[in-house]
């Protein structure tokens, strides 16, 4: 959705590249590794997602950063004359950026298609994992709770691509 977005002009700070930077700088991988005694993303994975504590304590150590990076480039958007930006965070509720967002457009779809697409897209990961990896989320009840937009992501990409322009128009 965020190329779409951006194919749009609207400015998209991309949470999850911002969130494998942060993982790069050599503070948090030594918080990492004497938290966890490995940095290693699918190890780290495996960690998180069979002990929720666990998973707190890395977002705890990766959030705060996270969060004051995606509020930077925000800022660095507006000054440089951007009127439209848009924060794409699969966590955004959790993290509590919603709160400094004007609007909330969130992708709901039913849990058998995020698991299957889960899993298509991480081939890696055994069902077990991804049927883990869904629980440690909020769940979609909550997530559009706090949207101003909900947009239906149980279709094809060409559906999702059409409600965007229905919803948004062109970003302007």
């Amino acid at each position: 959705m965020s190329k779409e977005l951006g194919k749009r002009g609207l400015t998209v700070i991309d949470a999850d590249e911002i969130s494998k930077e942060v993982c790069e700088e050599q503070v948090i991988k030594e918080q990492i590794l004497r938290q966890f005694g490995t940095t290693n993303p699918k190890q780290l994975r495996e960690i998180v997602f069979a002990d929720l504590q666990k998973k707190t304590i890395l977002e705890q150590i990766i959030h705060p950063v996270v969060v004051e990076r995606i509020i930077e480039a925000i800022v660095d958007a507006y000054r440089r004359g951007q009127t439209k930006v848009v924060v794409d965070a699969p966590l955004l509720i959790e993290t509590g950026v919603h709160n400094i967002c004007d609007q909330v457009l969130v992708l709901s779809l039913d849990r058998e298609t995020q698991l299957s697409r889960l899993v298509k897209r991480s081939p890696h990961l055994s069902p077990e994992q991804a049927e883990r990896i869904i629980e440690s989320q909020i769940s979609d009840e909550d997530r559009t709770a706090q949207a101003t937009t909900i947009l239906n992501n149980n279709g094809s990409i060409t559906d999702l691509i059409a409600q965007i322009d229905s919803n948004l128009g062109n970003g302007e």
